[in-house]
């Protein structure tokens, strides 16, 4: 039933990667003094590590992940001390079959980049709290 369920909306890796870029343009330059550079990975599914290989695992249908280093001295989650790069890595398949058109598609990007920025940065996902601390 095309109605109920639509063809996934898909498009090229590198449109993709070129929409969540311009998310990240929008944003404002400044988001958080923990964060130097935004950098974005597609890749078209979470890699079973991501999945299974942990003591809460991911689910298979997870949109995406910002990944940060690591201190070498881990005695608690802000033992970095100063800005760092930070990768969002969203999962291609998993936003496309989300979406139910390009439109929403971009939504998703954006609100997936924005979450796991979110996430990283300490902030609540509540919209009134995350979107004026992103500047959004």
């Amino acid at each position: 039933d095309p109605a109920s369920f639509p063809e996934p909306s898909r498009l090229p890796e590198k449109e993709l990667k070129a929409m969540a870029e311009q998310v990240l343009r929008e944003l404002p330059e400044d988001i958080d003094g923990r964060v130097r550079e935004v950098s974005i990975q597609i890749m078209p599914v979470p890699p079973q590590p991501f999945v299974d290989g942990q003591d809460s695992p991911f689910p298979a249908t997870v949109l995406g992940v910002c990944l940060t280093p690591v201190s070498e001295s881990f005695l608690n989650q802000n033992s970095i001390s100063g800005p760092v790069d930070v990768q969002v890595v969203l999962f291609q398949w998993n936003l496309e079959r989300a979406s139910r058109d390009r439109s929403d598609l971009k939504h998703h990007v954006r609100t997936t980049i924005v979450n796991e920025l979110s996430h990283y940065l300490g902030l609540h996902l509540k919209k009134d709290v995350v979107q004026p601390e992103l500047g959004l």
